[in-house]
């Protein structure tokens, strides 16, 4: 066997420096018809044998492949669908087994082998029989037993059932309430802001004040105010280098805000922007309106996000909800 095996491996080392086709299929078929045709006598083989003719089916493998000696040959073999030697044997067993089973050939084989349907009933065996009265009444004594069980098990699932609907219904409510109180709380506080308005881009100085800045700034807005308009004034925000921090201004009453705002269309020019005074809440939804409809269609009055997407009939947005509800009704052009 070992002089055989030797042999093949010597006829492939000669077969792969003569071969001239690199293509793997051709490869393989010269070499699959030679160990199907001899895969009947893997049966045979004990330990040894098959180590040797795997180190020849693999050797094979890196000839179809053209792989080198130390190269893994396991995918290479799940590659093309090859089996390995052990699983050669046991398919080669099988198909033995097969044909001896449903033709009883070849006889000298058959002989050999002893089915249990040839085998008499012997005195000494003796077959287990249970009373059949003795386990009807086991099955009705368990059946009995297991009814209280059974009703408990569906008792509890119908609770279980019920307690889950329930619940349900409270998560329901419980969100709904978490809505409207968060809706309420943005209300009061968006009329808290009534009165103030944020303006950006006015260049910052040292010892500023800014209620001669706002004043300055009506004055050039050709609105009439004075001192007593302004409640209070401040910069907001951190310092950055180069950005001057917007000013935030409450006014004494909501007219002089108004008309301070109302104004706004004669800053047309310059880098000075004056917006309405919106809770975060209300600030997220102005910007995202922005972003999808742009910002000549977007515009606050009193803390109401208004979005010009039909004609002279602007729709309004105060929750995030809305907006959705609006970018469903009118997407935005691309």
């Amino acid at each position: 066997m070992k002089k055989n095996v030797s042999s093949q491996r010597r006829s492939l080392k000669s077969i792969e420096l003569e071969f001239k086709i690199r293509a793997p299929r051709p490869r393989a078929t010269v070499l699959l018809h030679i160990l199907d045709y001899s895969s009947p006598v893997f049966i045979d083989l004990h330990c040894t044998n098959s180590l040797q003719m795997q180190r020849v089916q693999n050797a094979g493998l890196r000839f179809i492949f053209g792989l080198k000696r130390d190269a893994r040959i396991t995918p290479y073999r799940e590659k093309i669908k090859w089996l390995n030697l052990e699983n050669r044997r046991k398919c080669a067993l099988l198909q033995l087994l097969f044909k001896e089973l449903t033709t009883n050939q070849p006889a000298y084989l058959c002989s050999m082998f002893t089915f249990m349907t040839q085998v008499h009933s012997r005195s000494n065996r003796h077959t287990l029989r249970v009373p059949l009265h003795q386990t009807n009444k086991m099955k009705g004594a368990f059946a009995d037993a297991i009814k209280p069980v059974a009703k408990s098990i569906q008792s509890l699932t119908d609770e279980i059932t019920d307690l889950k609907i329930e619940l349900r219904a409270k998560d329901d409510k419980i969100s709904k309430l978490e809505s409207y109180v968060e809706t309420r709380l943005d209300e009061l506080e968006q009329y808290g802001r009534r009165n103030n308005l944020r303006i950006f881009g006015i260049p910052e100085e040292e010892n500023e004040n800014t209620d001669d800045i706002i004043l300055d700034l009506a004055a050039k807005m050709e609105v009439m105010m004075h001192r007593s308009c302004i409640d209070r004034s401040h910069r907001i925000g951190r310092r950055i280098p180069g950005t001057p921090r917007p000013i935030i201004a409450k006014f004494v009453d909501y007219g002089n805000r108004r008309s301070l705002y109302e104004a706004k269309k004669n800053l047309k020019g310059t880098k000075i922007v004056v917006r309405e005074d919106l809770t975060a809440l209300r600030s997220k939804v102005l910007k995202e309106a922005i972003f999808q409809y742009g910002v000549k269609r977007v515009w606050t009055r009193d803390g109401v996000i208004k979005i010009n997407v039909v004609l002279d009939h602007p729709e309004e947005a105060r929750t995030s909800l809305q907006l959705k509800q609006i970018l469903m009704q009118y997407p935005p052009s691309t």
